[in-house]
């Protein structure tokens, strides 16, 4: 009977132990779970939205000043930062390009949409070569456009957007 009673005992014993053992360490199932966005969409919610200042609005003051003075140098290399900054817009819009920028005035609201959607980490979706087996996607762009405010002609906008893939080397579009 006693050897009955320490089998049991032994038992349940070593079961305790592994749940408590494997309660606080990584489990080989678990999910690590990633919130991705299309960064085109929320860099156009951002330049469409109302608190966006657009370099380009100071550069034409600039351009106007340097017409007034006759100073040709500075003209040219105005329109040089002018034509560097749309290209850098194309890409963000209509490319892959980084927004990574914006999400530093977006931060103490990107850590609420990650705890609300228990996220591990936030990616662009254009990021991410591989996802392995315990991975979980959750597509947070929504989240992010919202952040901007965006109107419903910008909704419009990005609705089409998500259609077509970015556009290859974008940054050599011209207008």
């Amino acid at each position: 009977m006693n050897t009955e009673i320490s089998c049991r005992f032994l038992t349940a014993l070593g079961i305790l132990l592994l749940v408590i053992t494997s309660a606080g360490s990584p489990n080989a199932s678990a999910q690590t779970r990633v919130g991705v966005f299309d960064s085109r969409a929320v860099a156009l919610a951002r330049v469409r939205s109302a608190d966006f200042e657009n370099p380009v609005t100071e550069l034409m003051d600039q351009m106007n000043a340097a017409k007034e003075e006759g100073n040709d140098a500075e003209i040219l290399r105005l329109k040089k930062l002018g034509s560097l900054h749309q290209a850098h817009l194309h890409d963000l819009v209509f490319g892959r390009g980084t927004v990574n920028d914006f999400f530093a005035e977006l931060q103490p609201r990107l850590a609420a949409i990650a705890e609300a959607e228990s996220l591990d980490i936030i990616v662009s979706k254009w990021e991410t070569a591989f996802l392995g087996p315990r991975v979980t996607v959750v597509d947070i762009t929504e989240k992010l456009v919202e952040q901007y405010h965006p109107d419903d002609a910008v909704r419009k906008m990005i609705d089409e957007m998500k259609k077509v893939e970015p556009v290859k080397d974008a940054l050599f579009l011209e207008d």
